[in-house]
């Protein structure tokens, strides 16, 4: 049928050296209206949040480089997969165990800056289900 949207499935599990080098997040979808005496009113679009991990502390060069060959290996951010919360459960690298598994999706282009040593990468990613 026509507009329906078939149910993310995911088949990879980022590595465990990723996942643990990001930080999560509750993002809210919300609506802000502004008046022109500069108050403001805000109310949630929705019930829940959504969550979100962005990448904090610069990796090594391998560990970058094998986050780079992730994210081609996902077509960037078009594929979904699994994302394991380390805070929240163990790692499975297969993606049996549900306990803190997320299914994910990039939610950023690729950036980074190269230096000497650790290298700064500016990536994300965002809950899809």
């Amino acid at each position: 049928m026509p507009g329906n949207v078939a149910t993310a499935t995911a088949s990879l599990v980022m590595p465990l050296v990723l996942c643990s080098s990001f930080q999560r997040s509750e993002r809210w979808k919300s609506n802000v209206n502004g008046y022109a005496n500069g108050e403001h009113e805000a109310g949630s679009l929705v019930t829940n949040s959504r969550r979100a991990w962005d990448l904090t502390i610069p990796l090594a060069p391998a560990a970058l480089a094998a986050l780079r060959d992730f994210y081609d290996a996902r077509n960037g951010q078009q594929q979904p997969f699994y994302f394991y919360d380390t805070h929240e459960g163990v790692y499975d690298a297969t993606g049996v165990l549900a306990n803190g598994r997320y299914i994910v999706r990039f939610a950023s282009a690729w950036a980074h800056a190269r230096q000497i040593g650790r290298q700064p990468a500016s990536i994300s990613l965002i809950e899809i289900q």
